[in-house]
């Protein structure tokens, strides 16, 4: 519960020329899939599959550190944008995705 008004407050300031729509879209995708994950390893855990204490502090740990990041930049960089360093790091990981997976289309001069 002490990471929701951090993540709260990182997702509240829109990057420069974007609507806060953005922040509450990415909030809600967010928490739904952290939710999922924690799911999914609760099952894990329950069938035997993984420790259940790993199965479950794993993905809090991931969430926290990224909640924790996204505050610390709003906070304490001037200028910060976590939504903004999120959307560059998304761009790299689709265009190194694309790069090596042959199904995505590449983008350049259609000929």
């Amino acid at each position: 519960m002490f990471l929701l008004p951090l993540l709260a407050l990182a997702l509240a300031v829109p990057p420069k020329r974007s609507t806060s729509a953005l922040g509450v879209f990415l909030s809600i995708v967010m928490i739904v899939t952290y939710h999922k994950v924690n799911e999914y390893a609760e099952g894990m855990g329950a069938l035997g599959r993984i420790d259940p204490l790993i199965a479950l502090w794993v993905p809090f740990l991931i969430f926290a550190a990224l909640v924790w990041w996204m505050y610390r930049t709003i906070a304490f960089v001037p200028g910060g944008q976590p939504i903004g360093a999120l959307e560059r790091a998304a761009a790299k990981g689709f265009k190194a995705a694309r790069r090596w997976l042959p199904f995505f289309p590449r983008s350049g001069p259609a000929a």
